[in-house]
């Protein structure tokens, strides 16, 4: 009796590993420890302090209809003195899809230094929509770095980042897409996030305040700015107190007006006092 129920469990085993074999090595190399290397693209020497992102995706095809997708996992970190970085086991955090889902996994790991961009990132913000947002996603944010493995760890092959000279639109598109990769409001109270929020802001408040008061920011680049600041439901409020004009009853976001092709126009001594007040 006993050995015929061993064999029952062995087979049961089996077919499930049969009917999730198709994901187990997206899984596993989602969730595997990884390590690697930020380095200037000009010197070919690694960077210290810069924040690293990494994140691993989930998505699969509801069983009635729709998608569901999701990341498992968001980590921050950053540089050692060399430019080195490590990403811990995230086992914990294994998704499977049912059978016939087309579930499919896949990571990424950006990074983010003010004044500095991933080479390869270049297209992200190159071209703008008619509504003022980037056209393409950072490939460092939608595709995973090329990487091998190493015994029980993956090394990704080092990556690239040099001085680069952005608009403030630019900058503000491009950094806001690098660092809400696989944001969630949950994480949000974790000293790495609040270490990445404290930089961005000491990045963008300095420069938004530092430009002529009538300079004149689009819908979309001024709620993105909401991002970097410390605060962003403070930062809406005070927004809104100054600039009435650029809410729609019933939106706490700054929104198009009835003609989206002609977005409301936001000052930059507005922008400044939303960023900065209580600072």
């Amino acid at each position: 009796m006993t050995t015929t129920r061993i064999k029952k469990r062995w087979i049961l085993l089996c077919l499930v590993l049969l009917l999730f074999s198709g994901q187990i090595p997206g899984c596993v190399m989602v969730n595997t420890p990884k390590f690697g290397r930020i380095v200037d693209a000009t010197t070919g020497k690694g960077m210290p302090d810069v924040e690293v992102i990494a994140v691993g995706h989930f998505r699969a095809q509801g069983p009635i209809h729709g998608s569901v997708a999701e990341y498992p996992y968001r980590i921050v970190t950053h540089t050692d003195a060399d430019g080195n970085y490590w990403i811990p086991n995230m086992l914990l955090h294994l998704r499977f899809g049912l059978p016939g889902t087309d579930a499919m996994q896949t990571w990424m790991i950006t990074a983010f230094k003010p004044g500095y961009a991933i080479v390869g990132n270049e297209k992200s913000w190159s071209e703008f929509d008619e509504y003022g947002a980037a056209k393409y996603l950072p490939k460092s944010t939608s595709e995973n770095p090329s990487a091998w493995w190493l015994g029980f760890v993956i090394r990704v092959n080092p990556i690239k980042m040099r001085p680069t000279p952005l608009t403030l639109k630019e900058a503000v598109m491009y950094y806001k897409n690098v660092t809400e990769l696989g944001w969630s409001i949950y994480r949000a109270r974790e000293p790495e996030e609040l270490a990445l929020t404290e930089l961005s802001y000491r990045y963008f408040s300095p420069l938004i305040c530092g430009m002529d008061s009538a300079f004149e920011m689009d819908t979309t680049t001024t709620g993105a700015i909401g991002n970097f600041a410390i605060n962003r439901d403070a930062f809406l409020k005070k927004l809104r107190d100054l600039v009435p004009t650029g809410f729609q009853t019933g939106y706490q976001l700054p929104v198009f007006k009835d003609d989206r092709l002609h977005p409301e126009i936001f000052h930059a001594k507005d922008v400044c006092k939303a960023l900065t007040d209580g600072d």
